[in-house]
């Protein structure tokens, strides 16, 4: 089914627009680069798998000072010094309402339900995560004075 739809980058672009403010944050989109697999090096990432209608997965890959600017937004702005469980948690519950806006735009255009997997938070400083070998599109924005990306593939 994934033939009916190779990009994403719109539907992200426009979840992002859409849900972050909501939270008094303002993304900038930078760019798109394509990459021979899909993976990760940051330090914070939350991984949603793409099922029914279409098959890949989105990992959206964080800077602690980002994913904590986040969470703080997500709390109404009180001050986040560390990324602890209810901070994972609300992290976790972003990407849900990303993932989830993303696709239901995607399955508006392909006329599908498509579903998204439950995230899965990996954190760690010097990591380098590989999650799919096929190739995937990383999308980079700057929230303020931090940048964050949202890597996909559809296989």
């Amino acid at each position: 089914m994934s033939a009916k739809i190779s990009s994403l980058k719109d539907p992200i672009i426009n979840a992002c627009s859409e849900l972050l403010p909501m939270f008094g944050l303002e993304p900038k989109f930078l760019c798109e680069l394509s990459e021979k697999s899909l993976n990760s090096g940051e330090e914070v990432n939350v991984l949603i798998g793409l099922t029914k209608g279409l098959n890949g997965n989105i990992v959206l890959g964080l800077t602690k000072e980002t994913a904590l600017s986040i969470i703080s937004g997500m709390m109404g702005g009180a001050e986040v010094l560390e990324l602890d469980s209810m901070g994972k948690s609300a992290l976790a519950e972003f990407t849900n309402m990303l993932g989830g806006n993303t696709v239901g735009k995607v399955a508006e255009a392909i006329n599908e339900l498509v579903d998204i997997t439950p995230p899965t938070i990996v954190t760690g400083s010097k990591m380098f995560m590989m999650i799919s070998r096929a190739p995937s599109k990383k999308i980079f924005f700057k929230l303020g004075t931090s940048k964050f990306n949202i890597a996909y593939s559809i296989e």
